[in-house]
């Protein structure tokens, strides 16, 4: 889940560079406004991937609370060894463990992934592919290339 949220907000701050920077110089050349569209539902779908995550770690955290006040007797004994972080614990999250999780959907959440995954791959080859080296050259002069580089 960490990892997916981590990738998520990589895929992010990679679109608000485009969106601000490299699509406005590349649409002096080419038309890319295909390309911010595709942004625009790719943040809906990377929103609800994000959302899943969220509410997953808000109900885990919930689920590590309530379990820690049932056991407080043995929480106190124990605390010293315990360390503090904001990810659930991983007791809650061993298959061996009392603590059902079926409020999470995980096929939901794979389809929301695979549907992500299947709308992204293309648009990434197709960011690739029109911003090949060699396109770039037959577009641009190394002056207006060295502009957008800075």
């Amino acid at each position: 889940m960490q990892s997916t949220k981590e990738y998520l907000r990589f895929l992010h701050t990679h679109h608000t560079i485009e969106d601000n920077f490299i699509f406005p110089f590349l649409s002096s050349k080419m038309n890319v406004s295909h390309l911010s569209q595709d942004h625009t539902k790719l943040t809906l779908l990377m929103d609800k991937v994000h959302k899943f995550i969220d509410d997953f770690y808000n109900n885990m955290n919930n689920l590590s609370t309530s379990s820690t006040n049932s056991s407080s007797s043995f929480s106190s004994s124990t605390s010293s060894s315990s360390s503090s972080s904001n990810s659930p614990s991983t007791s809650v999250l061993d298959n061996n463990s009392d603590t059902s999780l079926s409020w999470f959907d995980r096929e939901s959440f794979l389809q929301d992934l695979k549907t992500l995954k299947d709308f992204i791959f293309p648009h990434m080859q197709l960011e690739e592919d029109l911003t090949t080296p060699d396109k770039m050259r037959s577009l641009f002069t190394p002056d207006e290339m060295k502009s957008l580089l800075g």
